[in-house]
């Protein structure tokens, strides 16, 4: 590629040991400046096993319970949500409306998290009962959040940080902030067809729960070497959070936080993907394998599936994929396709 382009961060882990990295292309295209093993990309939807996250470890400390109701933390929650739980809402099962299709043609402002449920709350419908089927939803994270903060009493970006990356030495990870410089900073781009165009914002990068993390690929190693420690969770209830609670689509399920499902071998593994603005991002875990693959781009196209595909069939990952073609159709092309569900 382009070195003089926006690019990526790849990093694929075997065994404890970086077996593979990649930097390539400019993390700013202003200032020229290079894609590093520190520099932060916005992680999109990737985000979400971090918000996953909190809630388990406030659950194990007995300060919620997964089967606790939505009307336990907001007062204010309207009747269709009455039976919606904390689990409903970490499995995509809630049924509670995208609060992205009733935003106001006239909204100039971010929305915040409280901003989406005041939306979706107002409308007081569910596409289903809740619990009846899986179906992807932004809203549900947002709404984790002000669970998280309802129950810890502080705000969520104070709460991760104190959480997650400062036991795990991540310094350079951070919900986004307006008014908060970030050090080594990517920015994301659209692709056209004669160039670039700074991308990197949209009206809803403001909530935090579905899709605010800022991390780097060198942050990124630390969570992921995390896992075989259980350094948050017991070993039962990580099993549970990468284990299928609801079926998806094609032998494949989500857990909290996490897509999962398993390799043609019979080798569990769990992934995610995130797309905004000028972001796309995958990362893939086979724990039995002591395999991840990690790709963090600053552009919208397609070159987060090229790098990710490349890196996966030196390692052999095969998905068990049922009723498709795993030679036809990309993970992350399969990921993109569960979102629209």
């Amino acid at each position: 590629m382009d070195p003089h382009t926006p690019g990526y961060a790849l990093c694929v882990i075997k065994n404890g040991q970086i077996i593979d990295q990649k930097f390539e292309g400019l993390a700013d295209l202003s200032v020229g400046s290079n894609i590093q093993s520190q520099t932060v990309f916005r992680m999109a939807s990737v985000s979400k096993q971090f918000t996953a996250m909190v809630i388990l470890m406030l659950a194990e400390k007995g300060l919620l319970s997964l089967e606790d109701r939505l009307n336990d933390f907001l007062g204010d929650c309207c009747s269709a949500y009455q039976d919606v739980t904390l689990k409903h809402l970490l499995t995509h099962t809630s049924g509670i409306w995208d609060y992205e299709p009733l935003i106001s043609a006239n909204q100039k402002e971010q929305l915040s998290d409280h901003d989406a449920w005041l939306l979706v709350n107002f409308k007081a419908e569910t596409y289903f009962k809740p619990g009846e089927r899986f179906k992807y939803s932004n809203t549900a994270y947002c709404i984790l959040t002000l669970v998280a903060e309802h129950v810890a009493e502080k705000p969520y970006d104070e709460l991760i940080h104190e959480m997650l990356f400062v036991p795990l030495g991540m310094r350079s990870s951070m919900i986004y902030n307006q008014q908060k410089e970030m050090t080594n900073r990517a920015l994301g781009y659209a692709v056209l067809k004669d160039g670039f165009r700074m991308n990197d914002q949209s009206i809803t990068s403001a909530t935090k729960g579905d899709g605010c993390v800022y991390t780097s690929i060198e942050d990124y190693q630390r969570w992921h070497h995390s896992f075989y420690h259980h350094v948050f969770l017991s070993s039962e209830l990580f099993k549970e959070s990468t284990s299928a609670q609801v079926e998806v689509n094609n032998g494949m399920g989500y857990g909290y936080g996490w897509f999962v499902g398993k390799e043609v071998d019979g080798t569990d593994c769990f992934f995610h993907s995130g797309e905004t603005s000028g972001f796309m991002n995958i990362v893939y875990h086979n724990l039995e394998k002591r395999l991840m693959i990690s790709v963090f781009t600053n552009r919208n196209d397609n070159l987060v599936s090229e790098v990710f595909e490349n890196a996966a069939k030196k390692q052999a990952v095969q998905l068990a994929f049922e009723g498709v073609n795993a030679s036809k159709v990309t993970l992350f092309e399969w990921l993109a396709k569960q979102y629209m569900s």
